[in-house]
């Protein structure tokens, strides 16, 4: 398993005299791998659901989880988004200002689904009040925007340092 890079303990002034962009990236996809491996253990989580008898312990459980996941997202977004790897994709690629605005944007929209469905997980009180409130759909939902989120990220980094770099190494 890819173990998450702990961004609390460092500052962007830290990141740009110790990390070259090119190891900026190599984080960022630890960090996806991670975040794709957290989705799977989600779906797995979510395809569980118990009975009645056993929910309250499933919920308590699934909260956890997703408070986990939404702990990673944040710190990843955060590594993508007060690091030198924004605007070192803005000078090596600056065509790609916009579609760097639209990443931004996106994570600030995920992260507010994200609270929605952890809020309505929260009043859930019985299996059928997941159903009703639309919370496996509106998650799976979000699994696949994160998952694609990644994929368009993954494929700037891609092409924007090949570009600069050559073959990837």
């Amino acid at each position: 398993m890819v173990s998450g890079f702990q961004t609390w303990a460092v500052k962007k002034e830290d990141l740009k005299m110790t990390y070259q962009p090119r190891s900026i990236a190599r984080m960022v996809k630890d960090e996806q791998q991670l975040i794709g491996e957290m989705v799977s253990q989600l779906k797995t989580t979510l395809n569980q659901v118990p009975e009645n008898a056993e929910f309250h312990n499933w919920k308590v459980a699934f909260l956890l989880q997703l408070r986990d996941f939404m702990n990673q997202l944040q710190k990843h977004f955060d590594l993508e988004e007060d690091s030198v790897f924004i605007e070192e994709i803005i000078r090596l690629a600056p065509h790609h200002k916009t579609t760097l605005d639209r990443f931004l944007k996106a994570h600030q929209d995920l992260i507010e689904q994200l609270e929605s469905i952890i809020g309505d997980l929260k009043n859930a009180q019985a299996r059928e009040a997941l159903t009703a409130r639309q919370i496996p759909n509106r998650l799976f939902s979000l699994m696949q925007q994160v998952l694609e989120h990644e994929t368009e990220e993954r494929r700037l980094l891609q092409e924007v340092y090949y570009q600069e770099f050559g073959a990837a190494d």
